[in-house]
């Protein structure tokens, strides 16, 4: 009686096992789809073969390539012919720059989608010089700015390298010179180096933490320029704004960004320490500041000395009730010419006549008066010339 209970048992638990072993499902071979490549850069009218790999019973397509942006006159930048793991790009010759999707499906359902870049470089030269950047670490995306004309050198292969990826690092390794997106991680200073055909250089990307920072720079009074005597001090010119905070997280650099002195290599003027500008030679300067984040603001400043005197090609003008001046209206050769844009202004014997005010000179009515003109820091430098005021026929 045991055995034969034994036996029952054990022919209990091999059926419960058949049962379950039943109602297992069977897995079928499963199928999938990868591209070795999905973006491809190309000159006008040069081709290239990509491959693919496939296992599955299905149908791979490849859609009409979807023209993005297209910098030139063809319509079609390119064309794809699909083969058995394999398809061919070619892209359209002659003016044909610009950026074309193409999907790739199994079965009408999307696997991956090929981006192609037509380029060219003859416009490279008017690249500028590369900068340093700064963004939010709550952007988590930045797009690094190549100063170029929106031309075809937008979709010129750049590898992208950065020196801290924990930092910031590129999306992918190689991409358009328009498009080089970089994934930001976390708050600190990346060295990002960009090489391509034309190419080669470096520029520092800052990721900033939150904060409270600057929207825009301008400047004091809504005054953008000045002209100054030679030695003359003008206060800091700038002024950060924001349109929620206080700024108390963002700083101003500032900078000489053109020097262009009137005689030899000097420079035209010195950025004090409490943010003043001091003038230094006669010529014209541009003084720039930057937030953190890179907004700009910008302040002329042209600087003078002394002249010896001033000097007019004739010695009578005329001047009709339209304003209109015989042979031309006055204006004074400063001399020597090294000395700058020294102002003056002018007096009038008669202002019932012709009437002056400050470099201005208005007819008044008909008569002769005799005008001076004299530099305006040193009125003893003077000059003068007569002025005949008539009523024109109409």
């Amino acid at each position: 009686m045991k055995l034969k209970r034994s036996f029952k048992r054990i022919v209990t638990v091999l059926s419960v096992l058949f049962v379950c072993f039943a109602i297992l499902p069977v897995r079928a071979a499963g199928s999938s789809f990868k591209l070795e490549k999905n973006s491809f850069f190309l000159h006008p009218g040069e081709s290239v073969t990509g491959k693919y790999t496939y296992t599955g019973s299905g149908t791979v397509e490849f859609s009409e390539p979807n023209t993005i942006e297209n910098m030139g006159d063809v319509y079609n930048i390119c064309t794809v012919t699909a083969g058995k793991g394999s398809f061919t790009i070619k892209a359209a010759a002659g003016n044909s720059h610009g950026r074309a999707k193409i999907d790739v499906t199994v079965d009408g359902e999307v696997k991956d989608t090929i981006e192609v870049f037509v380029y060219d470089t003859d416009n490279f030269y008017l690249i500028q010089p590369l900068a340093d950047q700064a963004v939010l670490i709550t952007y988590t995306m930045a797009r690094i700015y190549v100063g170029t004309p929106y031309d075809v050198s937008l979709f010129m292969p750049v590898t992208v390298t950065s020196s801290d990826p924990s930092v910031a690092a590129p999306e992918k390794p190689v991409m358009p010179l328009g498009y080089l997106d970089m994934d930001l991680k976390k708050p600190g200073t990346t060295t990002i180096t960009l090489k391509s055909e034309k190419l080669n250089g470096t520029l520092k990307l800052t990721v900033l933490p939150e904060g409270d920072y600057a929207d825009y720079v301008t400047v004091k009074d809504d005054k953008s320029s000045v002209t100054v005597r030679v030695g003359t001090k003008t206060p800091d010119p700038f002024i950060m704004k924001s349109s929620e905070g206080t700024c108390k997280d963002d700083k101003l650099t500032v900078s000489v960004t053109e020097n262009i002195p009137l005689v030899g290599e000097k420079d035209v003027v010195r950025l004090e320490k409490d943010g003043s500008i001091t003038a230094l030679n006669p010529g014209y300067a541009m003084v720039e500041a930057r937030t953190r984040l890179g907004y700009r603001g910008q302040f002329e400043v042209m600087v003078y000395s002394d002249p010896e005197k001033l000097v007019f090609e004739e010695k009578t003008y005329y001047v009709d009730q339209n304003n209109d001046w015989l042979p031309y209206y006055p204006y004074p050769g400063i001399q020597p010419s090294t000395c700058g844009m020294a102002p003056f202004e002018y007096t009038s014997s008669d202002d019932k006549i012709v009437k002056a005010e400050g470099a201005s000179l208005q007819y008044v009515k008909p008569g002769e008066v005799t005008i001076r003109a004299a530099y305006k820091d040193n009125p003893k430098i003077y000059t003068e010339f007569k002025v005949k005021a008539f009523t024109a026929a109409d």
